[in-house]
């Protein structure tokens, strides 16, 4: 049988260290394969939210886009995905963002290319901005098991991740503009 690297590091996440919870994984996701285990299939049968989505979300609350990433979250739900599992999944990705900004690791396990992605995106975010969004999203998965609308702690937490902290730094650019307009030294 052959499988992707991709597929093998959601395949470890998963088992979070535990060898026969590995093992266990992997036969699951045999039974389902035709061929190549990626790591779409293991994302699809495990219902794991896959490195690249989580990455392409933080991109958005990055770029502080309200609109797209609550429609993202949509688009999750709609799809049949596990929202919970989300939620859990992107909190250990921003982990791995915290982790990098502060240096106290610099390799994942990742694929080149996805590790380049994680330092890129922790370069991006100042380090309040960052356990800010954390500490949001956290929130946001403490409500989420006892919700009515299970999208709706995840749609809430993405509205103030990106609008709030995109107030504050208008909040803060405007403020000093009108500092420098009241007195002209400054």
């Amino acid at each position: 049988m052959k499988i992707t690297d991709g597929a093998l590091m959601e395949l470890a996440t998963a088992a979070d260290g535990s060898f026969r919870d590995g093992l266990s994984l992997l036969d699951q996701v045999i039974n389902y394969a035709d061929g190549e285990v990626t790591e779409d299939l293991v994302s699809q049968v495990l219902g794991l939210t896959g490195v690249k989505t989580l990455s392409k979300f933080v991109d958005l609350l990055i770029e502080n886009k309200t609109q797209e990433a609550v429609n993202f979250i949509s688009e999750l739900m709609y799809a049949g995905r596990d929202l919970y599992q989300f939620e859990k999944d992107l909190l250990e990705y921003l982990r791995k963002i915290l982790l990098a900004k502060v240096g106290t690791i610099s390799d994942f396990g990742f694929t080149a290319e996805i590790q380049q992605k994680i330092n890129d995106q922790a370069n991006l975010m100042s380090l309040p901005r960052l356990t800010k969004i954390i500490q949001i999203f956290q929130k946001a998965e403490g409500e989420i098991k006892w919700a009515v609308v299970q999208s709706l702690p995840l749609e809430l937490a993405a509205v103030e991740a990106t609008s709030e902290l995109g107030t504050q730094t208008r909040v803060h650019k405007e403020s000093a503009e009108v500092t420098k307009q009241s007195d002209p030294e400054k």
